[in-house]
C-alpha cells in the first residue's frame, strides 16, 4: 500500500474511534422484537355460597354525613355491591340502590374503608362478591320550650373539643345542682348543651365634638371581641330534636365574665324555673 494511502486509512479509523467515545462498535444482526407479555387473566369472583370459607368483615366504617338533611337528602338506605379481592382490597364498587349524590358519595367513601379477612376456596385466598347497606336517618329540629327541662337528670356538654370551656360549664352546673349527671356521650343524655366561641371584629364610627357641640372629627375604629353561642337541645325521638334555649353573648375584654359562664347560668335559671326549685 502506498504510504499516503495508509495515512488516509489511519485518519478515517481514528475519526470513527473518537466519535464513538473510544469504543469499537461492531454491526449486529437486528434481533427479533420482544414479545409483549400475555394479558393477565381477570380474577374470578365467587359468591359466598361458592367458597369454602366466606370473607369475614373486620370493620365497616359508618358514612360521615350531617344529621340534618340537606336540600336533596332523604332518609333511606344506600345499597352497594363490591368485590372483596384476594389481595385484601375492596374493588369494583357499584351503587345498586342510591339516594342523593352526597349520600351516595358518603356511602362509597365508607365502603372503601372496609377491612376484611379474604374468602378461601380449597385453602386458597379468592375474590368474593359482597353487598352492603348504609342507612341514613335524619333528624328534624323543632322549637321547644324551657319547661321541657322538667325532670331532666342526664346532661351532655358539647364544646367542640374546647376542654376548658367544657370544664367551666360543667363546673358551674355541678356547683349549683350537684345531683345532675354529666354523661360522657350524647347518646346517654336527655339534653345536650352545645356551646362554641368565635373571634369577631366590629367596625364602628365615633365623633369627636369640638366647641359649641360641633363635630370636629369622625373616627372609625375596629373592635375585636369574642362571641359565645349556645343552645340546649332535647331529644324527643330518634328523628326529632327540640331546641329549648338559644344563647348569644359577646365578650369585649377579659374583665367581663366569660360567655361560657353566662351560658351555664342561663341554663341553670331555665332549669330551676322548669323544676320549681326557686334557688337564689
Amino acid at each position: 500500500m502506498h504510504p499516503r494511502t495508509r495515512k488516509v486509512v489511519f485518519a478515517v479509523l481514528s475519526l470513527v474511534l473518537t466519535s464513538c467515545g473510544g469504543a469499537v462498535v461492531f454491526a449486529q444482526t437486528p434481533s427479533a422484537p420482544a414479545e409483549s407479555p400475555a394479558p393477565v387473566a381477570e380474577e374470578k369472583v365467587y359468591t359466598p355460597a361458592e367458597v369454602t370459607t366466606p370473607a369475614v368483615i373486620l370493620s365497616n366504617p359508618k358514612p360521615q354525613y350531617p344529621r340534618v338533611a340537606g336540600k336533596y337528602d332523604v332518609s333511606g338506605t344506600v345499597e352497594l355491591s363490591m368485590v372483596l379481592a384476594a389481595d385484601g382490597k375492596v374493588r369494583n364498587l357499584e351503587i345498586v340502590k342510591g339516594l342523593s349524590q352526597g349520600q351516595n358519595t358518603a356511602a362509597l367513601r365508607a365502603a372503601r374503608g372496609i377491612k376484611f379477612l379474604t374468602a378461601k376456596r380449597n385453602g386458597e385466598p379468592v375474590a368474593q362478591s359482597y353487598t352492603v347497606e348504609y342507612s341514613f336517618q335524619f333528624v328534624t329540629i323543632e322549637d321547644g320550650v324551657p319547661e321541657e327541662l322538667r325532670g331532666v337528670k342526664k346532661i351532655y356538654v358539647d364544646t367542640g373539643g374546647e376542654r376548658k370551656e367544657r370544664e367551666n360549664i360543667t363546673g358551674e352546673i355541678l356547683a349549683r345542682l350537684p345531683w345532675l349527671e354529666i354523661v360522657d356521650a350524647a347518646s346517654e343524655a336527655e339534653v345536650i348543651l352545645e356551646f362554641s366561641t368565635g373571634d369577631l371584629t366590629q367596625r364602628g364610627a365615633y365623633e369627636v365634638k369640638g366647641q359649641l357641640g360641633r363635630t370636629k372629627q369622625r373616627l372609625e375604629m375596629n373592635t375585636d371581641y369574642k362571641l359565645g353561642r349556645g343552645q340546649v337541645v332535647k331529644r324527643v325521638s330518634e328523628t326529632v330534636l327540640h331546641v329549648l334555649l338559644k344563647f348569644e353573648d359577646p365578650q369585649f375584654n377579659n374583665f367581663e365574665r366569660k360567655p361560657s359562664t353566662n351560658f351555664a347560668r342561663a341554663f341553670l335559671r331555665a332549669y330551676e324555673r322548669a323544676n320549681d326549685l326557686g334557688l337564689k
